[in-house]
């Protein structure tokens, strides 16, 4: 049997949601609500370009404006 996609909520720091990605080995994460309505998407190459430029400290957010 499959699991379903990997998703988290937009409250998770970066660095927690880098270390998923990597634990999981997917290059993808969905961000979804309460309900799970799809926030957004946050590929991991992007994720990992983000914090390098502007680190875990910046409170934007580049996956669900």
């Amino acid at each position: 049997m499959e699991s379903g996609p990997t998703t988290i909520r937009p409250n998770i720091d970066l660095d927690e949601t880098i270390d998923l990605l990597r634990s999981k080995s997917v290059g993808s994460i969905l961000f979804t609500d309460a309900n799970g309505k799809l926030l957004g998407t946050l590929y991991a190459d992007e994720a990992e370009q983000f914090r390098d430029a502007y680190g875990e400290e910046d409170e934007a957010c580049c996956c669900c404006d």
